[in-house]
C-alpha cells in the first residue's frame, strides 16, 4: 500500500513592503486544530514562510478520511517589532485580534474583522442608557441567544459571561432596547492569547479543497510617506551649494513609477520639517529635497535616487529608510575639505 500526501491549502501573510510573503509572522497550530487534523489525517509544514497543509490520500489520489465544513483555527504571531514602522495598521492594532476566515464554498478570506480576546470569565460594559434592556452572547448572527439575561436596574453597567463552558472561537455580546442593538466581538481562545496571537485565521475545510486547495492570503499593505532628504553640507561655496540636486535615475530600472524631489531651502521649512538648529551648526548649509508625492516602503529599496551637483553624482544610491526607521526622514552629511 502506497501512503501518499496531496496539498489541502496553503496560507501566507503577504505585504506589499517585500512585494510578496512575509516573514515577520510565525505560525501557531493550537491544541484543538491539531487533534482535528489528526482525525482527519491532515499534516502542515511552513516552507518559505508559507504554511503548507496537507491531506493523506489513497493510491487513487481521494483522501482516506474527508472533514468537510470543519474549521482549522491557526493563530499568527507576529515576530517583528518594527512591523508597525512601515505597515499600514489601525490604530487600534495591536489591541485586537485580527480574525480572518472563508465562507461556505469560498476559496479566499473575507475582510478581516477585529476582535477583543475574551477572559474566561467577561464584563462587558452595557452602553445604552435605557432600561429595560436584553442582553446575550451569540456565536453567529444566525445563532440563538446564549445566556440572555434582562436587566431593569439603571445602576447596572456591566454583564457577565462565563465562556470555560463554551467553545473555543467568535462571539457577539449584544445588548437590545428594542429599538437598538449594538454588540461587541469577541475571541474566546485562551491558549491562542496566551501565545501572543496578532491574527487568527479561521479555515473553513469546504469539499473543493481536495482536488483544488486554495492559497489562502493574510494581506498587508505598506506606509506611504513623503520620502525627505535633509542635505546637510559642510565646505561648499553658495554656488556648489546651489547646485546640489536630487534625483530619481533608477525608476526604469527598477520597473517603477519615477519619484520627483522638490528643493525646499532651509528659510522656508514649517513646522512639519526637521528644525535647522537641530541638523547644522557653524558655517553648515541645510536644504531639503522632498518628494512630490508620498512613496510606498520597500524592503528592496529604490536604486539610484541620486544627489549631484550640477549634474554629475555626489551620491550615486542615497539611503532609503529601513525597517527600523517610524519615518522617511533622511539626513545626509556631505562636506568638502
Amino acid at each position: 500500500m502506497i501512503t501518499r500526501f496531496l496539498p489541502l491549502f496553503t496560507l501566507r501573510v503577504t505585504h506589499t513592503y517585500y512585494d510578496g510573503t512575509c516573514p515577520d509572522f510565525e505560525f501557531i497550530i493550537p491544541s484543538e486544530t491539531r487533534r482535528l487534523m489528526a482525525r482527519g489525517k491532515i499534516l502542515t509544514k511552513v516552507i518559505d514562510n508559507t504554511l503548507h497543509a496537507v491531506y493523506e490520500a489513497n493510491e487513487g489520489g481521494s483522501p482516506v478520511i474527508q472533514i468537510p465544513l470543519k474549521t482549522l483555527r491557526i493563530g499568527v504571531r507576529l515576530a517583528n517589532s518594527h512591523f508597525s514602522n512601515f505597515t499600514t495598521l489601525s490604530s487600534d492594532f495591536f489591541d485586537t485580534v485580527h480574525r480572518y476566515f472563508n465562507l461556505v464554498g469560498a476559496s479566499a478570506f473575507t475582510a478581516p474583522a477585529e476582535y477583543t480576546f475574551a477572559n474566561s470569565i467577561l464584563s462587558c460594559p452595557i452602553t445604552l442608557p435605557s432600561r429595560p434592556i436584553t442582553t446575550w452572547l451569540q456565536a453567529d448572527p444566525s445563532t440563538g441567544p446564549i445566556a440572555q439575561r434582562s436587566i431593569t436596574d439603571p445602576a447596572t453597567t456591566a454583564f457577565n459571561v462565563d465562556f470555560r463552558e463554551l467553545p473555543e472561537g467568535p462571539y457577539f455580546a449584544m445588548q437590545s432596547d428594542g429599538d437598538t442593538t449594538p454588540f461587541v466581538s469577541y475571541y474566546y481562545h485562551p491558549e491562542l492569547r496566551a501565545q501572543g496571537a496578532t491574527a487568527i485565521a479561521d479555515v473553513l475545510i469546504n469539499s473543493g479543497f481536495y482536488g483544488a486547495p486554495p492559497a489562502l492570503e493574510m494581506a498587508f499593505t505598506a506606509k506611504q510617506e513623503v520620502l525627505k532628504y535633509y542635505v546637510v553640507s559642510k565646505g561648499y561655496s553658495d554656488l556648489d551649494f546651489a547646485a546640489l540636486a536630487v534625483a530619481d535615475t533608477g525608476y526604469t530600472e527598477d520597473a517603477r513609477p519615477q519619484v520627483t524631489f522638490t528643493r525646499i531651502e532651509s528659510v522656508a521649512f514649517t513646522g512639519s520639517e526637521i528644525p535647522v538648529s537641530l541638523l547644522a551648526g557653524g558655517d553648515e548649509k541645510v536644504v531639503l529635497f522632498k518628494s512630490d508625492t508620498i512613496v510606498p516602503r520597500r524592503a528592496a529599496g529604490r536604486k539610484k535616487i541620486q544627489l549631484s551637483k550640477s549634474g554629475d553624482p555626489v551620491i550615486a544610491n542615497l539611503p532609503q529608510p529601513g525597517p527600523d526607521r517610524p519615518n522617511a526622514d533622511m539626513i545626509i552629511h556631505i562636506s568638502k575639505p
